[in-house]
């Protein structure tokens, strides 16, 4: 699952420097000494053969920060799925909800996300196997408009168009953006959201070409289905949301079985609307292009009436949430099937207070 519109924050950790010429003796051990009760009533993290005492309320990856452990981490939220740990030593049912949008591969390897799951047990956890980091440069930097710039990364990277990378310039703040381009058809590029106070989006949109940074992926499900033959292809996207649908247009018109492709791009007003060279080669290529504002009642209704009844479409939809939640009943009442209807959620960080 990718975050954002695309997701940013202006909260990120700070890695306190390690002196290791001097002895430390932390301030948790400290106080444990001086009172031995609250000690064995104090949950304890175990990491890297280390222990790490949890104060009520914080969470397995606030622990970890607040001990100054280096734990990747992007939305604090659950969404970019950045700060996954692991624990083979914890009750599944204790994990649930901590593993919500994991496979089914990684919940059987006893993977969650840290900043889900409450420390307020002791455990021992340890960072999962994850996918190398990859070198990317930047090739080309353009801006789309007032907040939505667009990044070309020369990668020899392979992704599935709807699939997403995490980005970072230091290796601990994260965040994942998903390819507006299939592999097929062209560079690996990104729209980034800019976020004037975001600690990564503001250091994206600055980049100039030939500066690098790191990527970590392919990842996600929210893909192209290859296995049906739909009556219609709908994709709906909001804002910079819309960069995993450009993709799977963009593959899907390669591909003989799609051959009726609309596309419906939204924003809540007219300035969220951002014209792009994807969008473009689709329009070229007779891809059907709808706009509606989404806060709009009247001309939401009035442009799914406009395509409805949508039984037997293959419905795509990217933004945020509360976005995502919106079109999901309203295509359900316009006759698409729940099961032909798939989603892609952003957490939307306008709507947040840093």
């Amino acid at each position: 699952m990718a975050c954002s519109e695309n997701s940013d924050t202006a909260l990120s950790s700070t890695v306190m420097p390690q002196y290791t010429d001097v002895a430390v003796w932390p301030l948790a051990q400290y106080h444990n000494k001086l009172n031995p009760a609250m000690n064995e009533s104090m949950p304890i993290l175990t990491f890297k053969g280390q222990t790490y005492s949890c104060e009520p309320g914080e969470t397995v990856l606030g622990c970890l920060l607040r001990h100054q452990q280096a734990i990747p981490h992007g939305c604090l939220a659950g969404v970019c799925q950045s700060c996954c740990l692991q624990s083979h030593r914890v009750p599944t049912e204790r994990l649930v909800e901590a593993q919500q949008g994991l496979s089914e591969a990684q919940c059987r390897n006893g993977e969650f996300l840290a900043c889900q799951l409450p420390a307020d047990h002791s455990l021992e956890v340890s960072l999962p196997a994850q996918k190398p980091w990859h070198t990317a440069t930047l090739a080309r930097s353009e801006q789309l408009s007032d907040t939505v710039w667009r990044l070309e990364f020369d990668s020899s990277l392979r992704w599935q168009p709807g699939q997403y990378f995490s980005l970072s310039l230091n290796g601990i703040d994260t965040r994942c953006y998903s390819a507006a381009l299939p592999a097929s058809q062209g560079p690996l590029v990104f729209h980034i959201q800019r976020h004037p106070e975001g600690r990564l989006s503001d250091a994206l949109c600055r980049l100039s070409a030939g500066d690098t940074l790191q990527l970590q992926g392919p990842f996600g499900d929210f893909r192209l289905l290859e296995d049906s033959t739909p009556r219609r292809l709908l994709l709906i996207g909001s804002g910079t949301g819309l960069a995993p649908l450009l993709a799977i247009a963009g593959a899907a018109t390669e591909d003989d079985q799609y051959d009726n492709i609309v596309l419906l791009r939204c924003a809540r007003g007219k300035t969220g609307l951002y014209e792009s060279p994807e969008l473009s080669r689709l329009i070229n290529k007779g891809i059907h292009i709808e706009t509606a504002l989404w806060d709009d009642n009247d001309s939401l209704e009035s442009t799914l009436r406009a395509l409805a009844p949508l039984r037997g479409d293959h419905v795509y939809l990217s933004g945020s949430a509360r976005f995502v939640q919106q079109f999901e009943r309203r295509c359900f009442m316009h006759g698409a099937s729940r099961s032909d209807i798939h989603k892609e959620m952003f957490l939307d960080f306008s709507q947040t207070t840093a």
